[in-house]
């Protein structure tokens, strides 16, 4: 291979180490997000929804493990706490999902959207006041800097790479373990933090991964390789 590039920092450290010779063709690419979808926008976040959203976007499958997240929402429903859980994604796990979202508890408190586009996930992003991540593993996720991008705060565990994206306490909470407890001190957080304030932190934490930023070195290696192999014509400059 000419160049290699990958988006999971483990494999690409383990490619180096293998193949040390290669190691410079070798170049990690993070998770990026498209500014065209997930941005703030001033106007529409002057008035949020009421009850504050909580949002879940994500497949609903094992790996993602959304019912961890309705069981952490579900601490702030007996606390008291106004707030409503919107799950955007569908999956295996919906029937489920479903069933747990209609105990005496949680109904009335939860609403499964099913998949949406991006663009409307990214208009229901910008109306949420935090989004809960409660996967079992990631290699981004990619979701997080969606959010960041809206000016939303990130809850989640230690999970892929969000160590790195978000800043804990400041623009969102990474939990010291995957429980709901945990999770739900996290969203108790994030609802308290003055909106604007944190809103500002987030939009600066994501903007060095927007896709012009990200995208740019892959493009640059990937035209330099095209020049490269391109066969050399008489009379024509290249």
């Amino acid at each position: 291979m000419d160049a290699v590039f990958g988006v999971n920092e483990s494999v690409v450290d383990g490619l180096r180490r293998k193949y040390p010779q290669r190691a410079n063709r070798i170049h990690f690419l993070p998770n990026w997000f498209d500014p065209e979808f997930f941005h703030r926008d001033l106007r529409e976040r002057q008035e949020l929804d009421d009850p504050p959203v909580v949002i879940f976007v994500g497949r609903l499958e094992r790996t993602k493990d959304p019912q961890l997240a309705l069981e952490a929402f579900g601490h702030l429903v007996r606390d008291g706490t106004k707030a409503r859980l919107v799950v955007v994604g569908d999956g295996t796990l919906r029937n489920q999902l479903a069933e747990l979202a209609a105990q005496p508890r949680l109904a009335g408190h939860v609403e499964l959207t099913g998949s949406r586009s991006q663009l409307a996930v990214g208009d229901l992003l910008r109306r949420a006041r935090v989004l809960i991540i409660s996967s079992r593993n990631e290699a981004g996720p990619t979701v997080a800097l969606e959010a960041l991008a809206s000016g939303v705060p990130v809850v989640a565990p230690s999970v892929g790479r969000i160590n790195r994206l978000v800043d804990d306490r400041a623009t969102g909470w990474i939990a010291r373990e995957r429980s709901p407890a945990a999770l739900a001190d996290g969203l108790r957080w994030a609802l308290a933090q003055e909106r604007s304030v944190i809103s500002d932190a987030c939009v600066a934490a994501a903007a060095p991964y927007s896709a012009r930023h990200i995208l740019e070195p892959f493009y640059t290696e990937h035209r330099r390789l095209a020049r490269a192999a391109r066969p050399a014509q008489p009379g024509r400059i290249s």
